[in-house]
């Protein structure tokens, strides 16, 4: 139980009225040539009265090539091509002012209002060709490209930058493309066996080209910079490789401490931490960070999104019974564990077990800790593979239990999800995007079920 004197009750009500009116159309001739076209009318009440309505288009036309030329060993390939148009809503209240009132009767505007911001809106072409290949594998690829503008961002209302209530104003544009690929298809078919199996790759990159008038700024731990990828990490290096070391006309290192040293002066000790030479071993030993008196110490030092994306699924039915599993890769992507970084700080990790073991001085052991901040060192990679499903279902004879007048067919299922998974990311959670810091990892959950159908 919470004590009387700390508990805080709170409460928070918020609504939004949308509606959404739109018009399709379809259109096939002589089932080869077929176009889709869309028109949708979107009002919302998160935007003021002169803008809250706002049209989207979208259109699509697929051509079976097939139908007039012969592709053998490919029976069936289609060609696509698609643009549409989508808009995005801002958060709740990012139309109006705001003002907070503290329990002494001080009232503080922490926010402009903007009647006239617009939805972000995406434009999106998308390319793409259907394919089967000798009658028993299918493929899928697509190509996209999108442009969102008018992205939200809450900046200063006023100059100074700091001191005056924010504002949401449309100043944001992404660039992104992504690539799919999928495969599917029986592998063997017999009598009492049969195997099939599918392979999807996706790949997906963004980057932001323009903020308006506003200057990088950091939120969630991610850069918003022009030409910044949206999931760019921003923070502090350490220095683990002397190559990083970069030196001025005279061989002085103008990355690193005060300018008067030279890379021989430096060395790389058992942790891969770059230090001074002359400190190694000692209690003066610290890691070397990177400076730069032009831009700030900090920069981007890594990006969550990961190289590309893998799953692999198989359903192998014989008899009555039929085993289905599907295994996820993820390659590359990174995280803030600030997980072990805070526990550095208590002297709970791997890393400050280590140090101690070691006999490393408390200094260096605190400096790499670095009070919390966001540090190169505590960025890791989050490739992993993950055995996400394996299902295992029992066909019921209804037939001999008397049931088939009733029941059409029956179906018994064990399901194991987010099962096992093989990674050397030492946080908590190495799923999904956004810093570790205590989360919970995704859940293991077993379960059965039985399905009837009548």
């Amino acid at each position: 139980m919470t004590e009387p004197s700390t508990r805080v009750i709170s409460s928070n009500w918020e609504k939004t009225v949308n509606h959404g009116y739109f018009l399709n159309a379809k259109f096939a001739w002589a089932d080869k040539l077929f176009v889709d076209a869309l028109g949708r009318l979107d009002q919302s009440s998160r935007f003021g009265r002169d803008v809250g309505t706002a049209f989207f288009p979208r259109i699509s036309a697929a051509y079976r090539l097939t139908q007039d030329i012969k592709l053998d060993p490919l029976t069936e390939f289609k060609l696509r091509v698609a643009y549409g148009k989508a808009g995005s809503l801002p958060p709740f209240g990012a139309k109006d002012s705001r003002v907070s009132i503290t329990n002494t009767g001080g009232v503080s505007y922490t926010q402009n209002d903007n009647t006239d911001l617009k939805r972000a809106v995406t434009a999106e072409t998308e390319l793409g060709f259907d394919a089967v290949l000798f009658k028993r594998l299918n493929v899928q690829f697509n190509y996209a490209f999108s442009n969102s503008t008018n992205d939200f961002i809450s900046v200063p209302a006023f100059t100074p930058i700091s001191g005056s209530a924010s504002i949401y104003d449309n100043l944001g544009a992404v660039k992104s493309n992504s690539l799919e690929l999928e495969f599917n298809g029986k592998v063997l078919e017999h009598k009492k066996f049969s195997w099939s199996s599918g392979l999807t790759f996706s790949r997906v990159r963004s980057r932001i080209t323009s903020l308006g008038d506003v200057p990088e700024f950091t939120y969630n731990g991610y850069r918003k910079a022009v030409g910044a990828s949206t999931t760019a990490i921003y923070g502090y290096s350490i220095h683990s490789d002397l190559a990083q070391l970069q030196t001025n006309a005279d061989g002085f290192v103008i990355n690193a401490g005060n300018g008067t040293k030279r890379v021989e002066d430096y060395v790389v000790n058992d942790f891969g931490v770059v230090v001074e030479k002359a400190t190694l071993g000692t209690a003066n030993e610290a890691p070397v960070f990177y400076v730069n008196s032009a831009t700030g110490n900090a920069k981007i030092i890594g990006d969550a999104n990961p190289d590309f994306l893998l799953g692999f699924t198989n359903t192998f039915n014989y008899g009555r019974f039929s085993l289905y599993s599907v295994l996820d890769w993820q390659q590359g992507g990174q995280k803030f564990n600030e997980t072990a970084q805070y526990l550095t700080y208590v002297y709970r990790s791997e890393f400050s077990d280590r140090s101690a073991a070691v006999g490393k001085p408390l200094n260096f052991t605190t400096q790499v800790f670095n009070a919390s901040q966001v540090t190169d060192y505590w960025i890791e990679k989050t490739t992993y593979l993950a055995l996400r499903e394996l299902a295992l279902s029992y066909k019921l004879p209804t037939e001999k239990l008397g049931l088939s007048k009733v029941l059409k067919n029956a179906n018994l299922s064990l399901i194991g999800r987010n099962l096992f998974i093989w990674t050397n990311y030492k946080g908590v959670n190495v799923d999904g995007i956004g810093q570790d810091g205590f989360n919970y990892p995704t859940y293991r959950i077993i379960s059965g079920k039985l399905t009837f159908n009548f």
